[in-house]
C-alpha cells in the first residue's frame, strides 16, 4: 500500500468546501421542485417511508449496479423501483429546458432501452454548429459535425462518449455519490455527486478546455433526480457544475425526462471517416485496414 501525504490545511479546506457544496445541494433545486409541486398539488400524495427489510431487498435485487452508488440505502432502494418501472419502457428522452438553464439553447439525448437496459443513445445539438453523437452496446461512440458527410469513431477516452451506454437505467458506469431522498409533493427529490465526463454536454457549447480538478479528476457535477411518486418515474434532472464563485454562478441546466412509447429510429454512423493516407503509416495502408463503415439498419 502507497501512502500520499498531503498538506492537511489545503485537504482539510477542499473536504469542508465540498460538504458544504454537495449539503448545499439538496436546496440548489428547490425552484424546479416548487414549480414541480405546483403542478401536482391538486394530486398531492404522500408516499410512505422505506422499511429496512425492503430496502436490504431491493439492493440485493440490484446488486451490482447499486453497488455504483455510495451513500443511503434508502435513496439505493428508491433506485431499484425507478429501474423497474421501466423495463417495458422503448425509450427515454432527455430534453434541456432552455428557460431553466445556463445556456439558453437546445440539446437533447435520445435513450434506447431493452428490458430496462440502455442499448443504444443518440444526442442532439442543432445548428450550424451543432453535432450528433450516437452510440450502440459493444460499440464506440461516433460524432458527425453539423453539415458534415462522414462519422467520426470517438476514442474511448473522449469526454464526448455516451458512457452509460449498456447500463441499467437510471444507473450510471461511474460511482455516484447520493443523499437520502428528500419528500417533495411529486414525489422525491435525490441529491448526488457525479464525475460522468459526457455531461458537459447538456451544460455548455463547446468542450470546457479542462475537465480535470486539481488532483486530475474528472470534474464532479451535481445532479438532482427528481422522481413521480405513483410511477417511480423521473420526471426531470437538475445539473450542477460547481466552481469558485458563488452557487447562483455555477452553471446549470434542467432536463426534462420523458418515457416514449415507441422507440425511434436512431442515425446510422455510416459512412465513417476515412483516415487520411498521408497520417497512416505505408505498412497500415494496405487493404482492410481502414475503419469500415457501419452496415445501414444496424442501429
Amino acid at each position: 500500500m502507497v501512502t500520499v501525504r498531503m498538506p492537511r490545511s489545503p485537504g482539510l479546506c477542499a473536504a469542508l468546501a465540498a460538504a458544504v457544496a454537495f449539503a448545499v445541494l439538496t436546496g440548489g433545486a428547490a425552484s424546479l421542485a416548487a414549480s414541480e409541486g405546483h403542478a401536482a398539488a391538486a394530486a398531492l400524495h404522500r408516499p410512505g417511508g422505506f422499511s429496512a427489510d425492503r430496502a436490504r431487498g431491493a439492493a440485493r435485487a440490484e446488486d451490482v449496479p447499486a453497488g455504483k452508488i455510495i451513500g443511503s440505502r434508502k435513496t439505493k432502494a428508491l433506485f431499484a423501483k425507478v429501474h423497474r418501472a421501466y423495463l417495458q419502457v422503448p425509450a427515454v428522452e432527455f430534453s434541456v429546458v432552455r428557460s431553466r438553464s445556463t445556456l439558453r439553447f437546445s440539446r437533447r439525448f435520445v435513450l434506447i432501452l431493452r428490458s430496462g437496459v440502455v442499448v443504444a443513445e443518440e444526442f442532439i445539438r442543432p445548428g450550424r454548429d451543432g453535432t450528433t453523437l450516437v452510440a450502440r452496446r459493444f460499440h464506440r461512440t461516433y460524432s458527425r459535425a453539423a453539415g458534415a458527410r462522414c462519422w467520426r469513431r470517438l476514442p474511448a477516452s473522449s469526454p464526448q462518449t455516451l458512457a452509460d451506454v449498456g447500463i441499467p437505467f437510471p444507473y450510471t458506469r461511474v460511482t455516484i455519490k447520493v443523499l437520502p431522498p428528500e419528500k417533495t409533493a411529486f414525489g422525491w427529490k435525490v441529491a448526488s455527486e457525479n464525475r460522468a465526463e459526457f455531461w458537459f454536454l447538456a451544460l455548455q457549447r463547446r468542450r470546457p478546455a479542462h475537465l480535470l480538478d486539481r488532483y486530475h479528476l474528472p470534474i464532479k457535477r451535481f445532479i438532482t433526480y427528481a422522481i413521480d411518486a405513483k410511477s417511480h418515474r423521473l420526471r426531470s434532472l437538475f445539473i450542477q457544475q460547481p466552481r469558485q464563485a458563488p452557487q447562483n454562478t455555477w452553471p446549470a441546466a434542467t432536463l426534462r425526462v420523458r418515457a416514449l412509447a415507441t422507440a425511434p429510429q436512431l442515425p446510422s454512423p455510416a459512412p465513417a471517416c476515412r483516415t487520411s493516407a498521408r497520417n497512416v503509416p505505408r505498412s497500415g495502408r494496405a487493404k482492410g485496414r481502414y475503419p469500415r463503415p457501419a452496415l445501414p439498419g444496424t442501429w
